[in-house]
């Protein structure tokens, strides 16, 4: 579980992995289902609850590792994800209040 979350003033989060890059939703096509990834150092989660309680997945190697892409990257990205909007704070506020986490707003 992370100690802290770090947010934008506009509201979206940063990542609590490497915290350059912000979480963005995407739809896999093959799962059919959300998930949320770091757009700087590719950290994956399998939900929003998991952004704050779960040690993340590695989004390039997660998909390698089932199959979804290939190492040659020629893969039709299209086929695969359906791109999302970046995760706001009032999408993880419930459970950043349940679990006391500190967040810290950045200028």
């Amino acid at each position: 579980m992370v100690k802290y979350i770090e947010i934008e003033k506009s509201g979206q989060i940063y990542c609590s992995d490497c915290e350059q890059g912000w979480i963005k939703k995407f739809f896999l096509k093959k799962i059919k289902k959300d998930i949320f990834v770091c757009d700087e150092c590719e950290s994956l989660w399998f939900s929003l609850k998991g952004i704050i309680l779960e040690q993340s997945d590695f989004f390039t190697g997660y998909l390698k590792r089932k199959g979804y892409i290939t190492t040659e990257g020629f893969d039709d990205w299209d086929s695969i994800l359906e791109d999302g909007d970046y995760v706001n704070f009032d999408e993880i506020k419930d459970f950043v209040e349940k679990h006391k986490i500190k967040v810290v707003v950045l200028e």
